[in-house]
């Protein structure tokens, strides 16, 4: 491959990634499935070393994997997210994690803004094609405008993540990376399975259906 030299040398382990995080730094996870699973341990880890680190994401946190590290005194870590899933919403109840409020359309506008500043991106992808390519997967919603906005870009790359053509916009060079950690290749987090409707929903389906006509476009929300 024309970009294989390219590849091995910005490719470093989780830690080393983690190591270049400095007190002060805000860094933004890729949103949804796109968050770093590798990157987010290794920065858990060191916690305790670490001062007034700000970290904003959307969704696709586990608390289970650093739930030892987590920092209810926002001395060390302070998270964010524009989307809060149920995971969020439990660590905002305990008054581990704060809301940033936002129209999700404008996002991507949010963060190409002068609104919005952080230090580090990092962000799961899968592996590079053989133009030198990373595709963001299903998560590229403000991908590009996060890695170009980033003064250091860290990829952390997943075997399980798919290739998501876009036409634009759905991918990123190496040679915009500053670094690459090759992940343990976690599954992507899915839905359990959706309960059998109740009778109330049911009942809200029939009212709804009379109101949808043939070839209608609907939208649902990912709420």
């Amino acid at each position: 491959m024309v970009y294989e030299k390219e590849y091995k040398e910005k490719c470093i382990s989780a830690e080393k990634a983690a190591s270049l995080i400095k007190s002060g730094d805000k860094i933004l996870y890729g949103v949804f499935l796109g968050r770093p699973v590798d990157f987010d341990l290794a920065l858990a880890r060191r916690r305790d070393e670490l001062f007034n680190v700000q970290i904003t994401q959307c969704a696709g946190q586990d608390p289970a994997r650093t739930e030892e590290y987590l920092d209810p005194s926002h001395e060390h870590f302070t998270y964010s997210s524009w989307f809060f899933d149920a995971d969020d919403r439990h660590l905002h109840d305990r008054g581990m994690m704060f809301y940033r409020p936002c129209q999700f359309g404008q996002l991507q506008d949010i963060i190409g803004s002068d609104l919005f500043h952080y230090d580090v991106y990092v962000q799961q992808v899968s592996p590079m094609d053989d133009r030198g390519f990373f595709s963001f997967g299903p998560t590229n919603v403000n991908s590009l405008e996060s890695c170009l906005g980033a003064r250091t870009l860290i990829l952390e790359v997943n075997q399980n993540v798919p290739r998501v053509p876009g036409g634009s916009e759905d991918a990123i060079h190496i040679s915009m990376v500053d670094y690459i950690i090759e992940g343990s290749n976690t599954p992507l987090k899915t839905l359990a399975p959706a309960p059998e409707p109740t009778h109330a929903e049911r009942a809200m389906a029939a009212m709804l259906l009379e109101q949808i006509p043939d070839r209608a476009c609907i939208q649902l929300g990912i709420g």
